[in-house]
């Protein structure tokens, strides 16, 4: 006769045995997030010549954006603090709303220094791998000068947002309580190929291609290098 062992499967479970959960951000301080966003509306505010004077503007464009020429002039300090700065307003509104969007998980999981770190970073690497692939753009005629679209910023949120879908996967949102909950990662594929789409050629990009990868790279390396150090998250 054989013998049938019987093993109890707790309620509600199926017997089947489930995937790990995935962990919910830790309640930690998003004061880094928060300064980092104030500095960007501070840069953007001041290289409008509506709120601010010709100055200002100037110093923006002189110490806030990025070029060959910048760096031929030594200012290779701008490959970093050009990630503040998105010339065309409506990138930097998209930017911002997703910034604080991913954001908030991203600094809470990191810690702010770190976060700062990664965004700053991220954003340095993306504006170097544009400026090596793109010839400036007051070498070319165009209406919109290249010199505007390393697009550091853009692919630092870039990172921000590959990271924060990455780490989050089941996180959903939805506009209105009448609309099906869709998980972050769609809207996070419809921002991070936001330029794949067609757009007249007037129209500029928000960054390159290849800083665009740069940018998503950055996140997924720093993914994999907390999933091996759980530890320390």
């Amino acid at each position: 006769m054989q013998r049938r062992v019987l093993r109890h499967q707790p309620a509600g479970r199926g017997g089947s045995r489930r995937p790990p959960a995935v962990p919910t951000p830790p309640s930690g301080s998003t004061a880094a997030l928060a300064a980092l966003i104030a500095a960007i509306c501070g840069v953007q505010y001041q290289s409008h010549l509506a709120f601010s004077s010709v100055e200002s503007a100037h110093f923006v464009a002189n110490h806030f954006l990025t070029s060959r020429n910048h760096l031929q002039q030594g200012r290779v300090y701008t490959l970093v603090t050009s990630t503040l700065y998105t010339p065309i307003w409506s990138y930097a509104l998209g930017n911002l709303f997703w910034l604080w969007l991913a954001g908030r998980n991203v600094c809470q999981t990191l810690g702010g220094t770190r976060f700062l770190a990664l965004f700053f970073g991220s954003g340095a690497i993306a504006n170097a791998v544009a400026l090596a692939r793109w010839k400036d753009g007051n070498q070319s005629g165009s209406i919109f000068p290249k010199m505007q679209l390393p697009g550091g910023g853009s692919c630092a949120v870039d990172c921000i947002v590959a990271l924060n879908a990455l780490l989050y996967p089941p996180s959903r949102v939805a506009i209105s309580r009448r609309w099906l909950r869709w998980p972050v990662w769609v809207f996070s594929g419809m921002f991070l190929t936001r330029d794949e789409r067609d757009r007249p050629p007037w129209v500029p990009d928000a960054a390159p291609r290849e800083a665009h990868v740069t940018g998503v790279l950055c996140g997924l390396a720093t993914f994999l290098a907390l999933r091996r150090r759980p530890r320390h998250l």
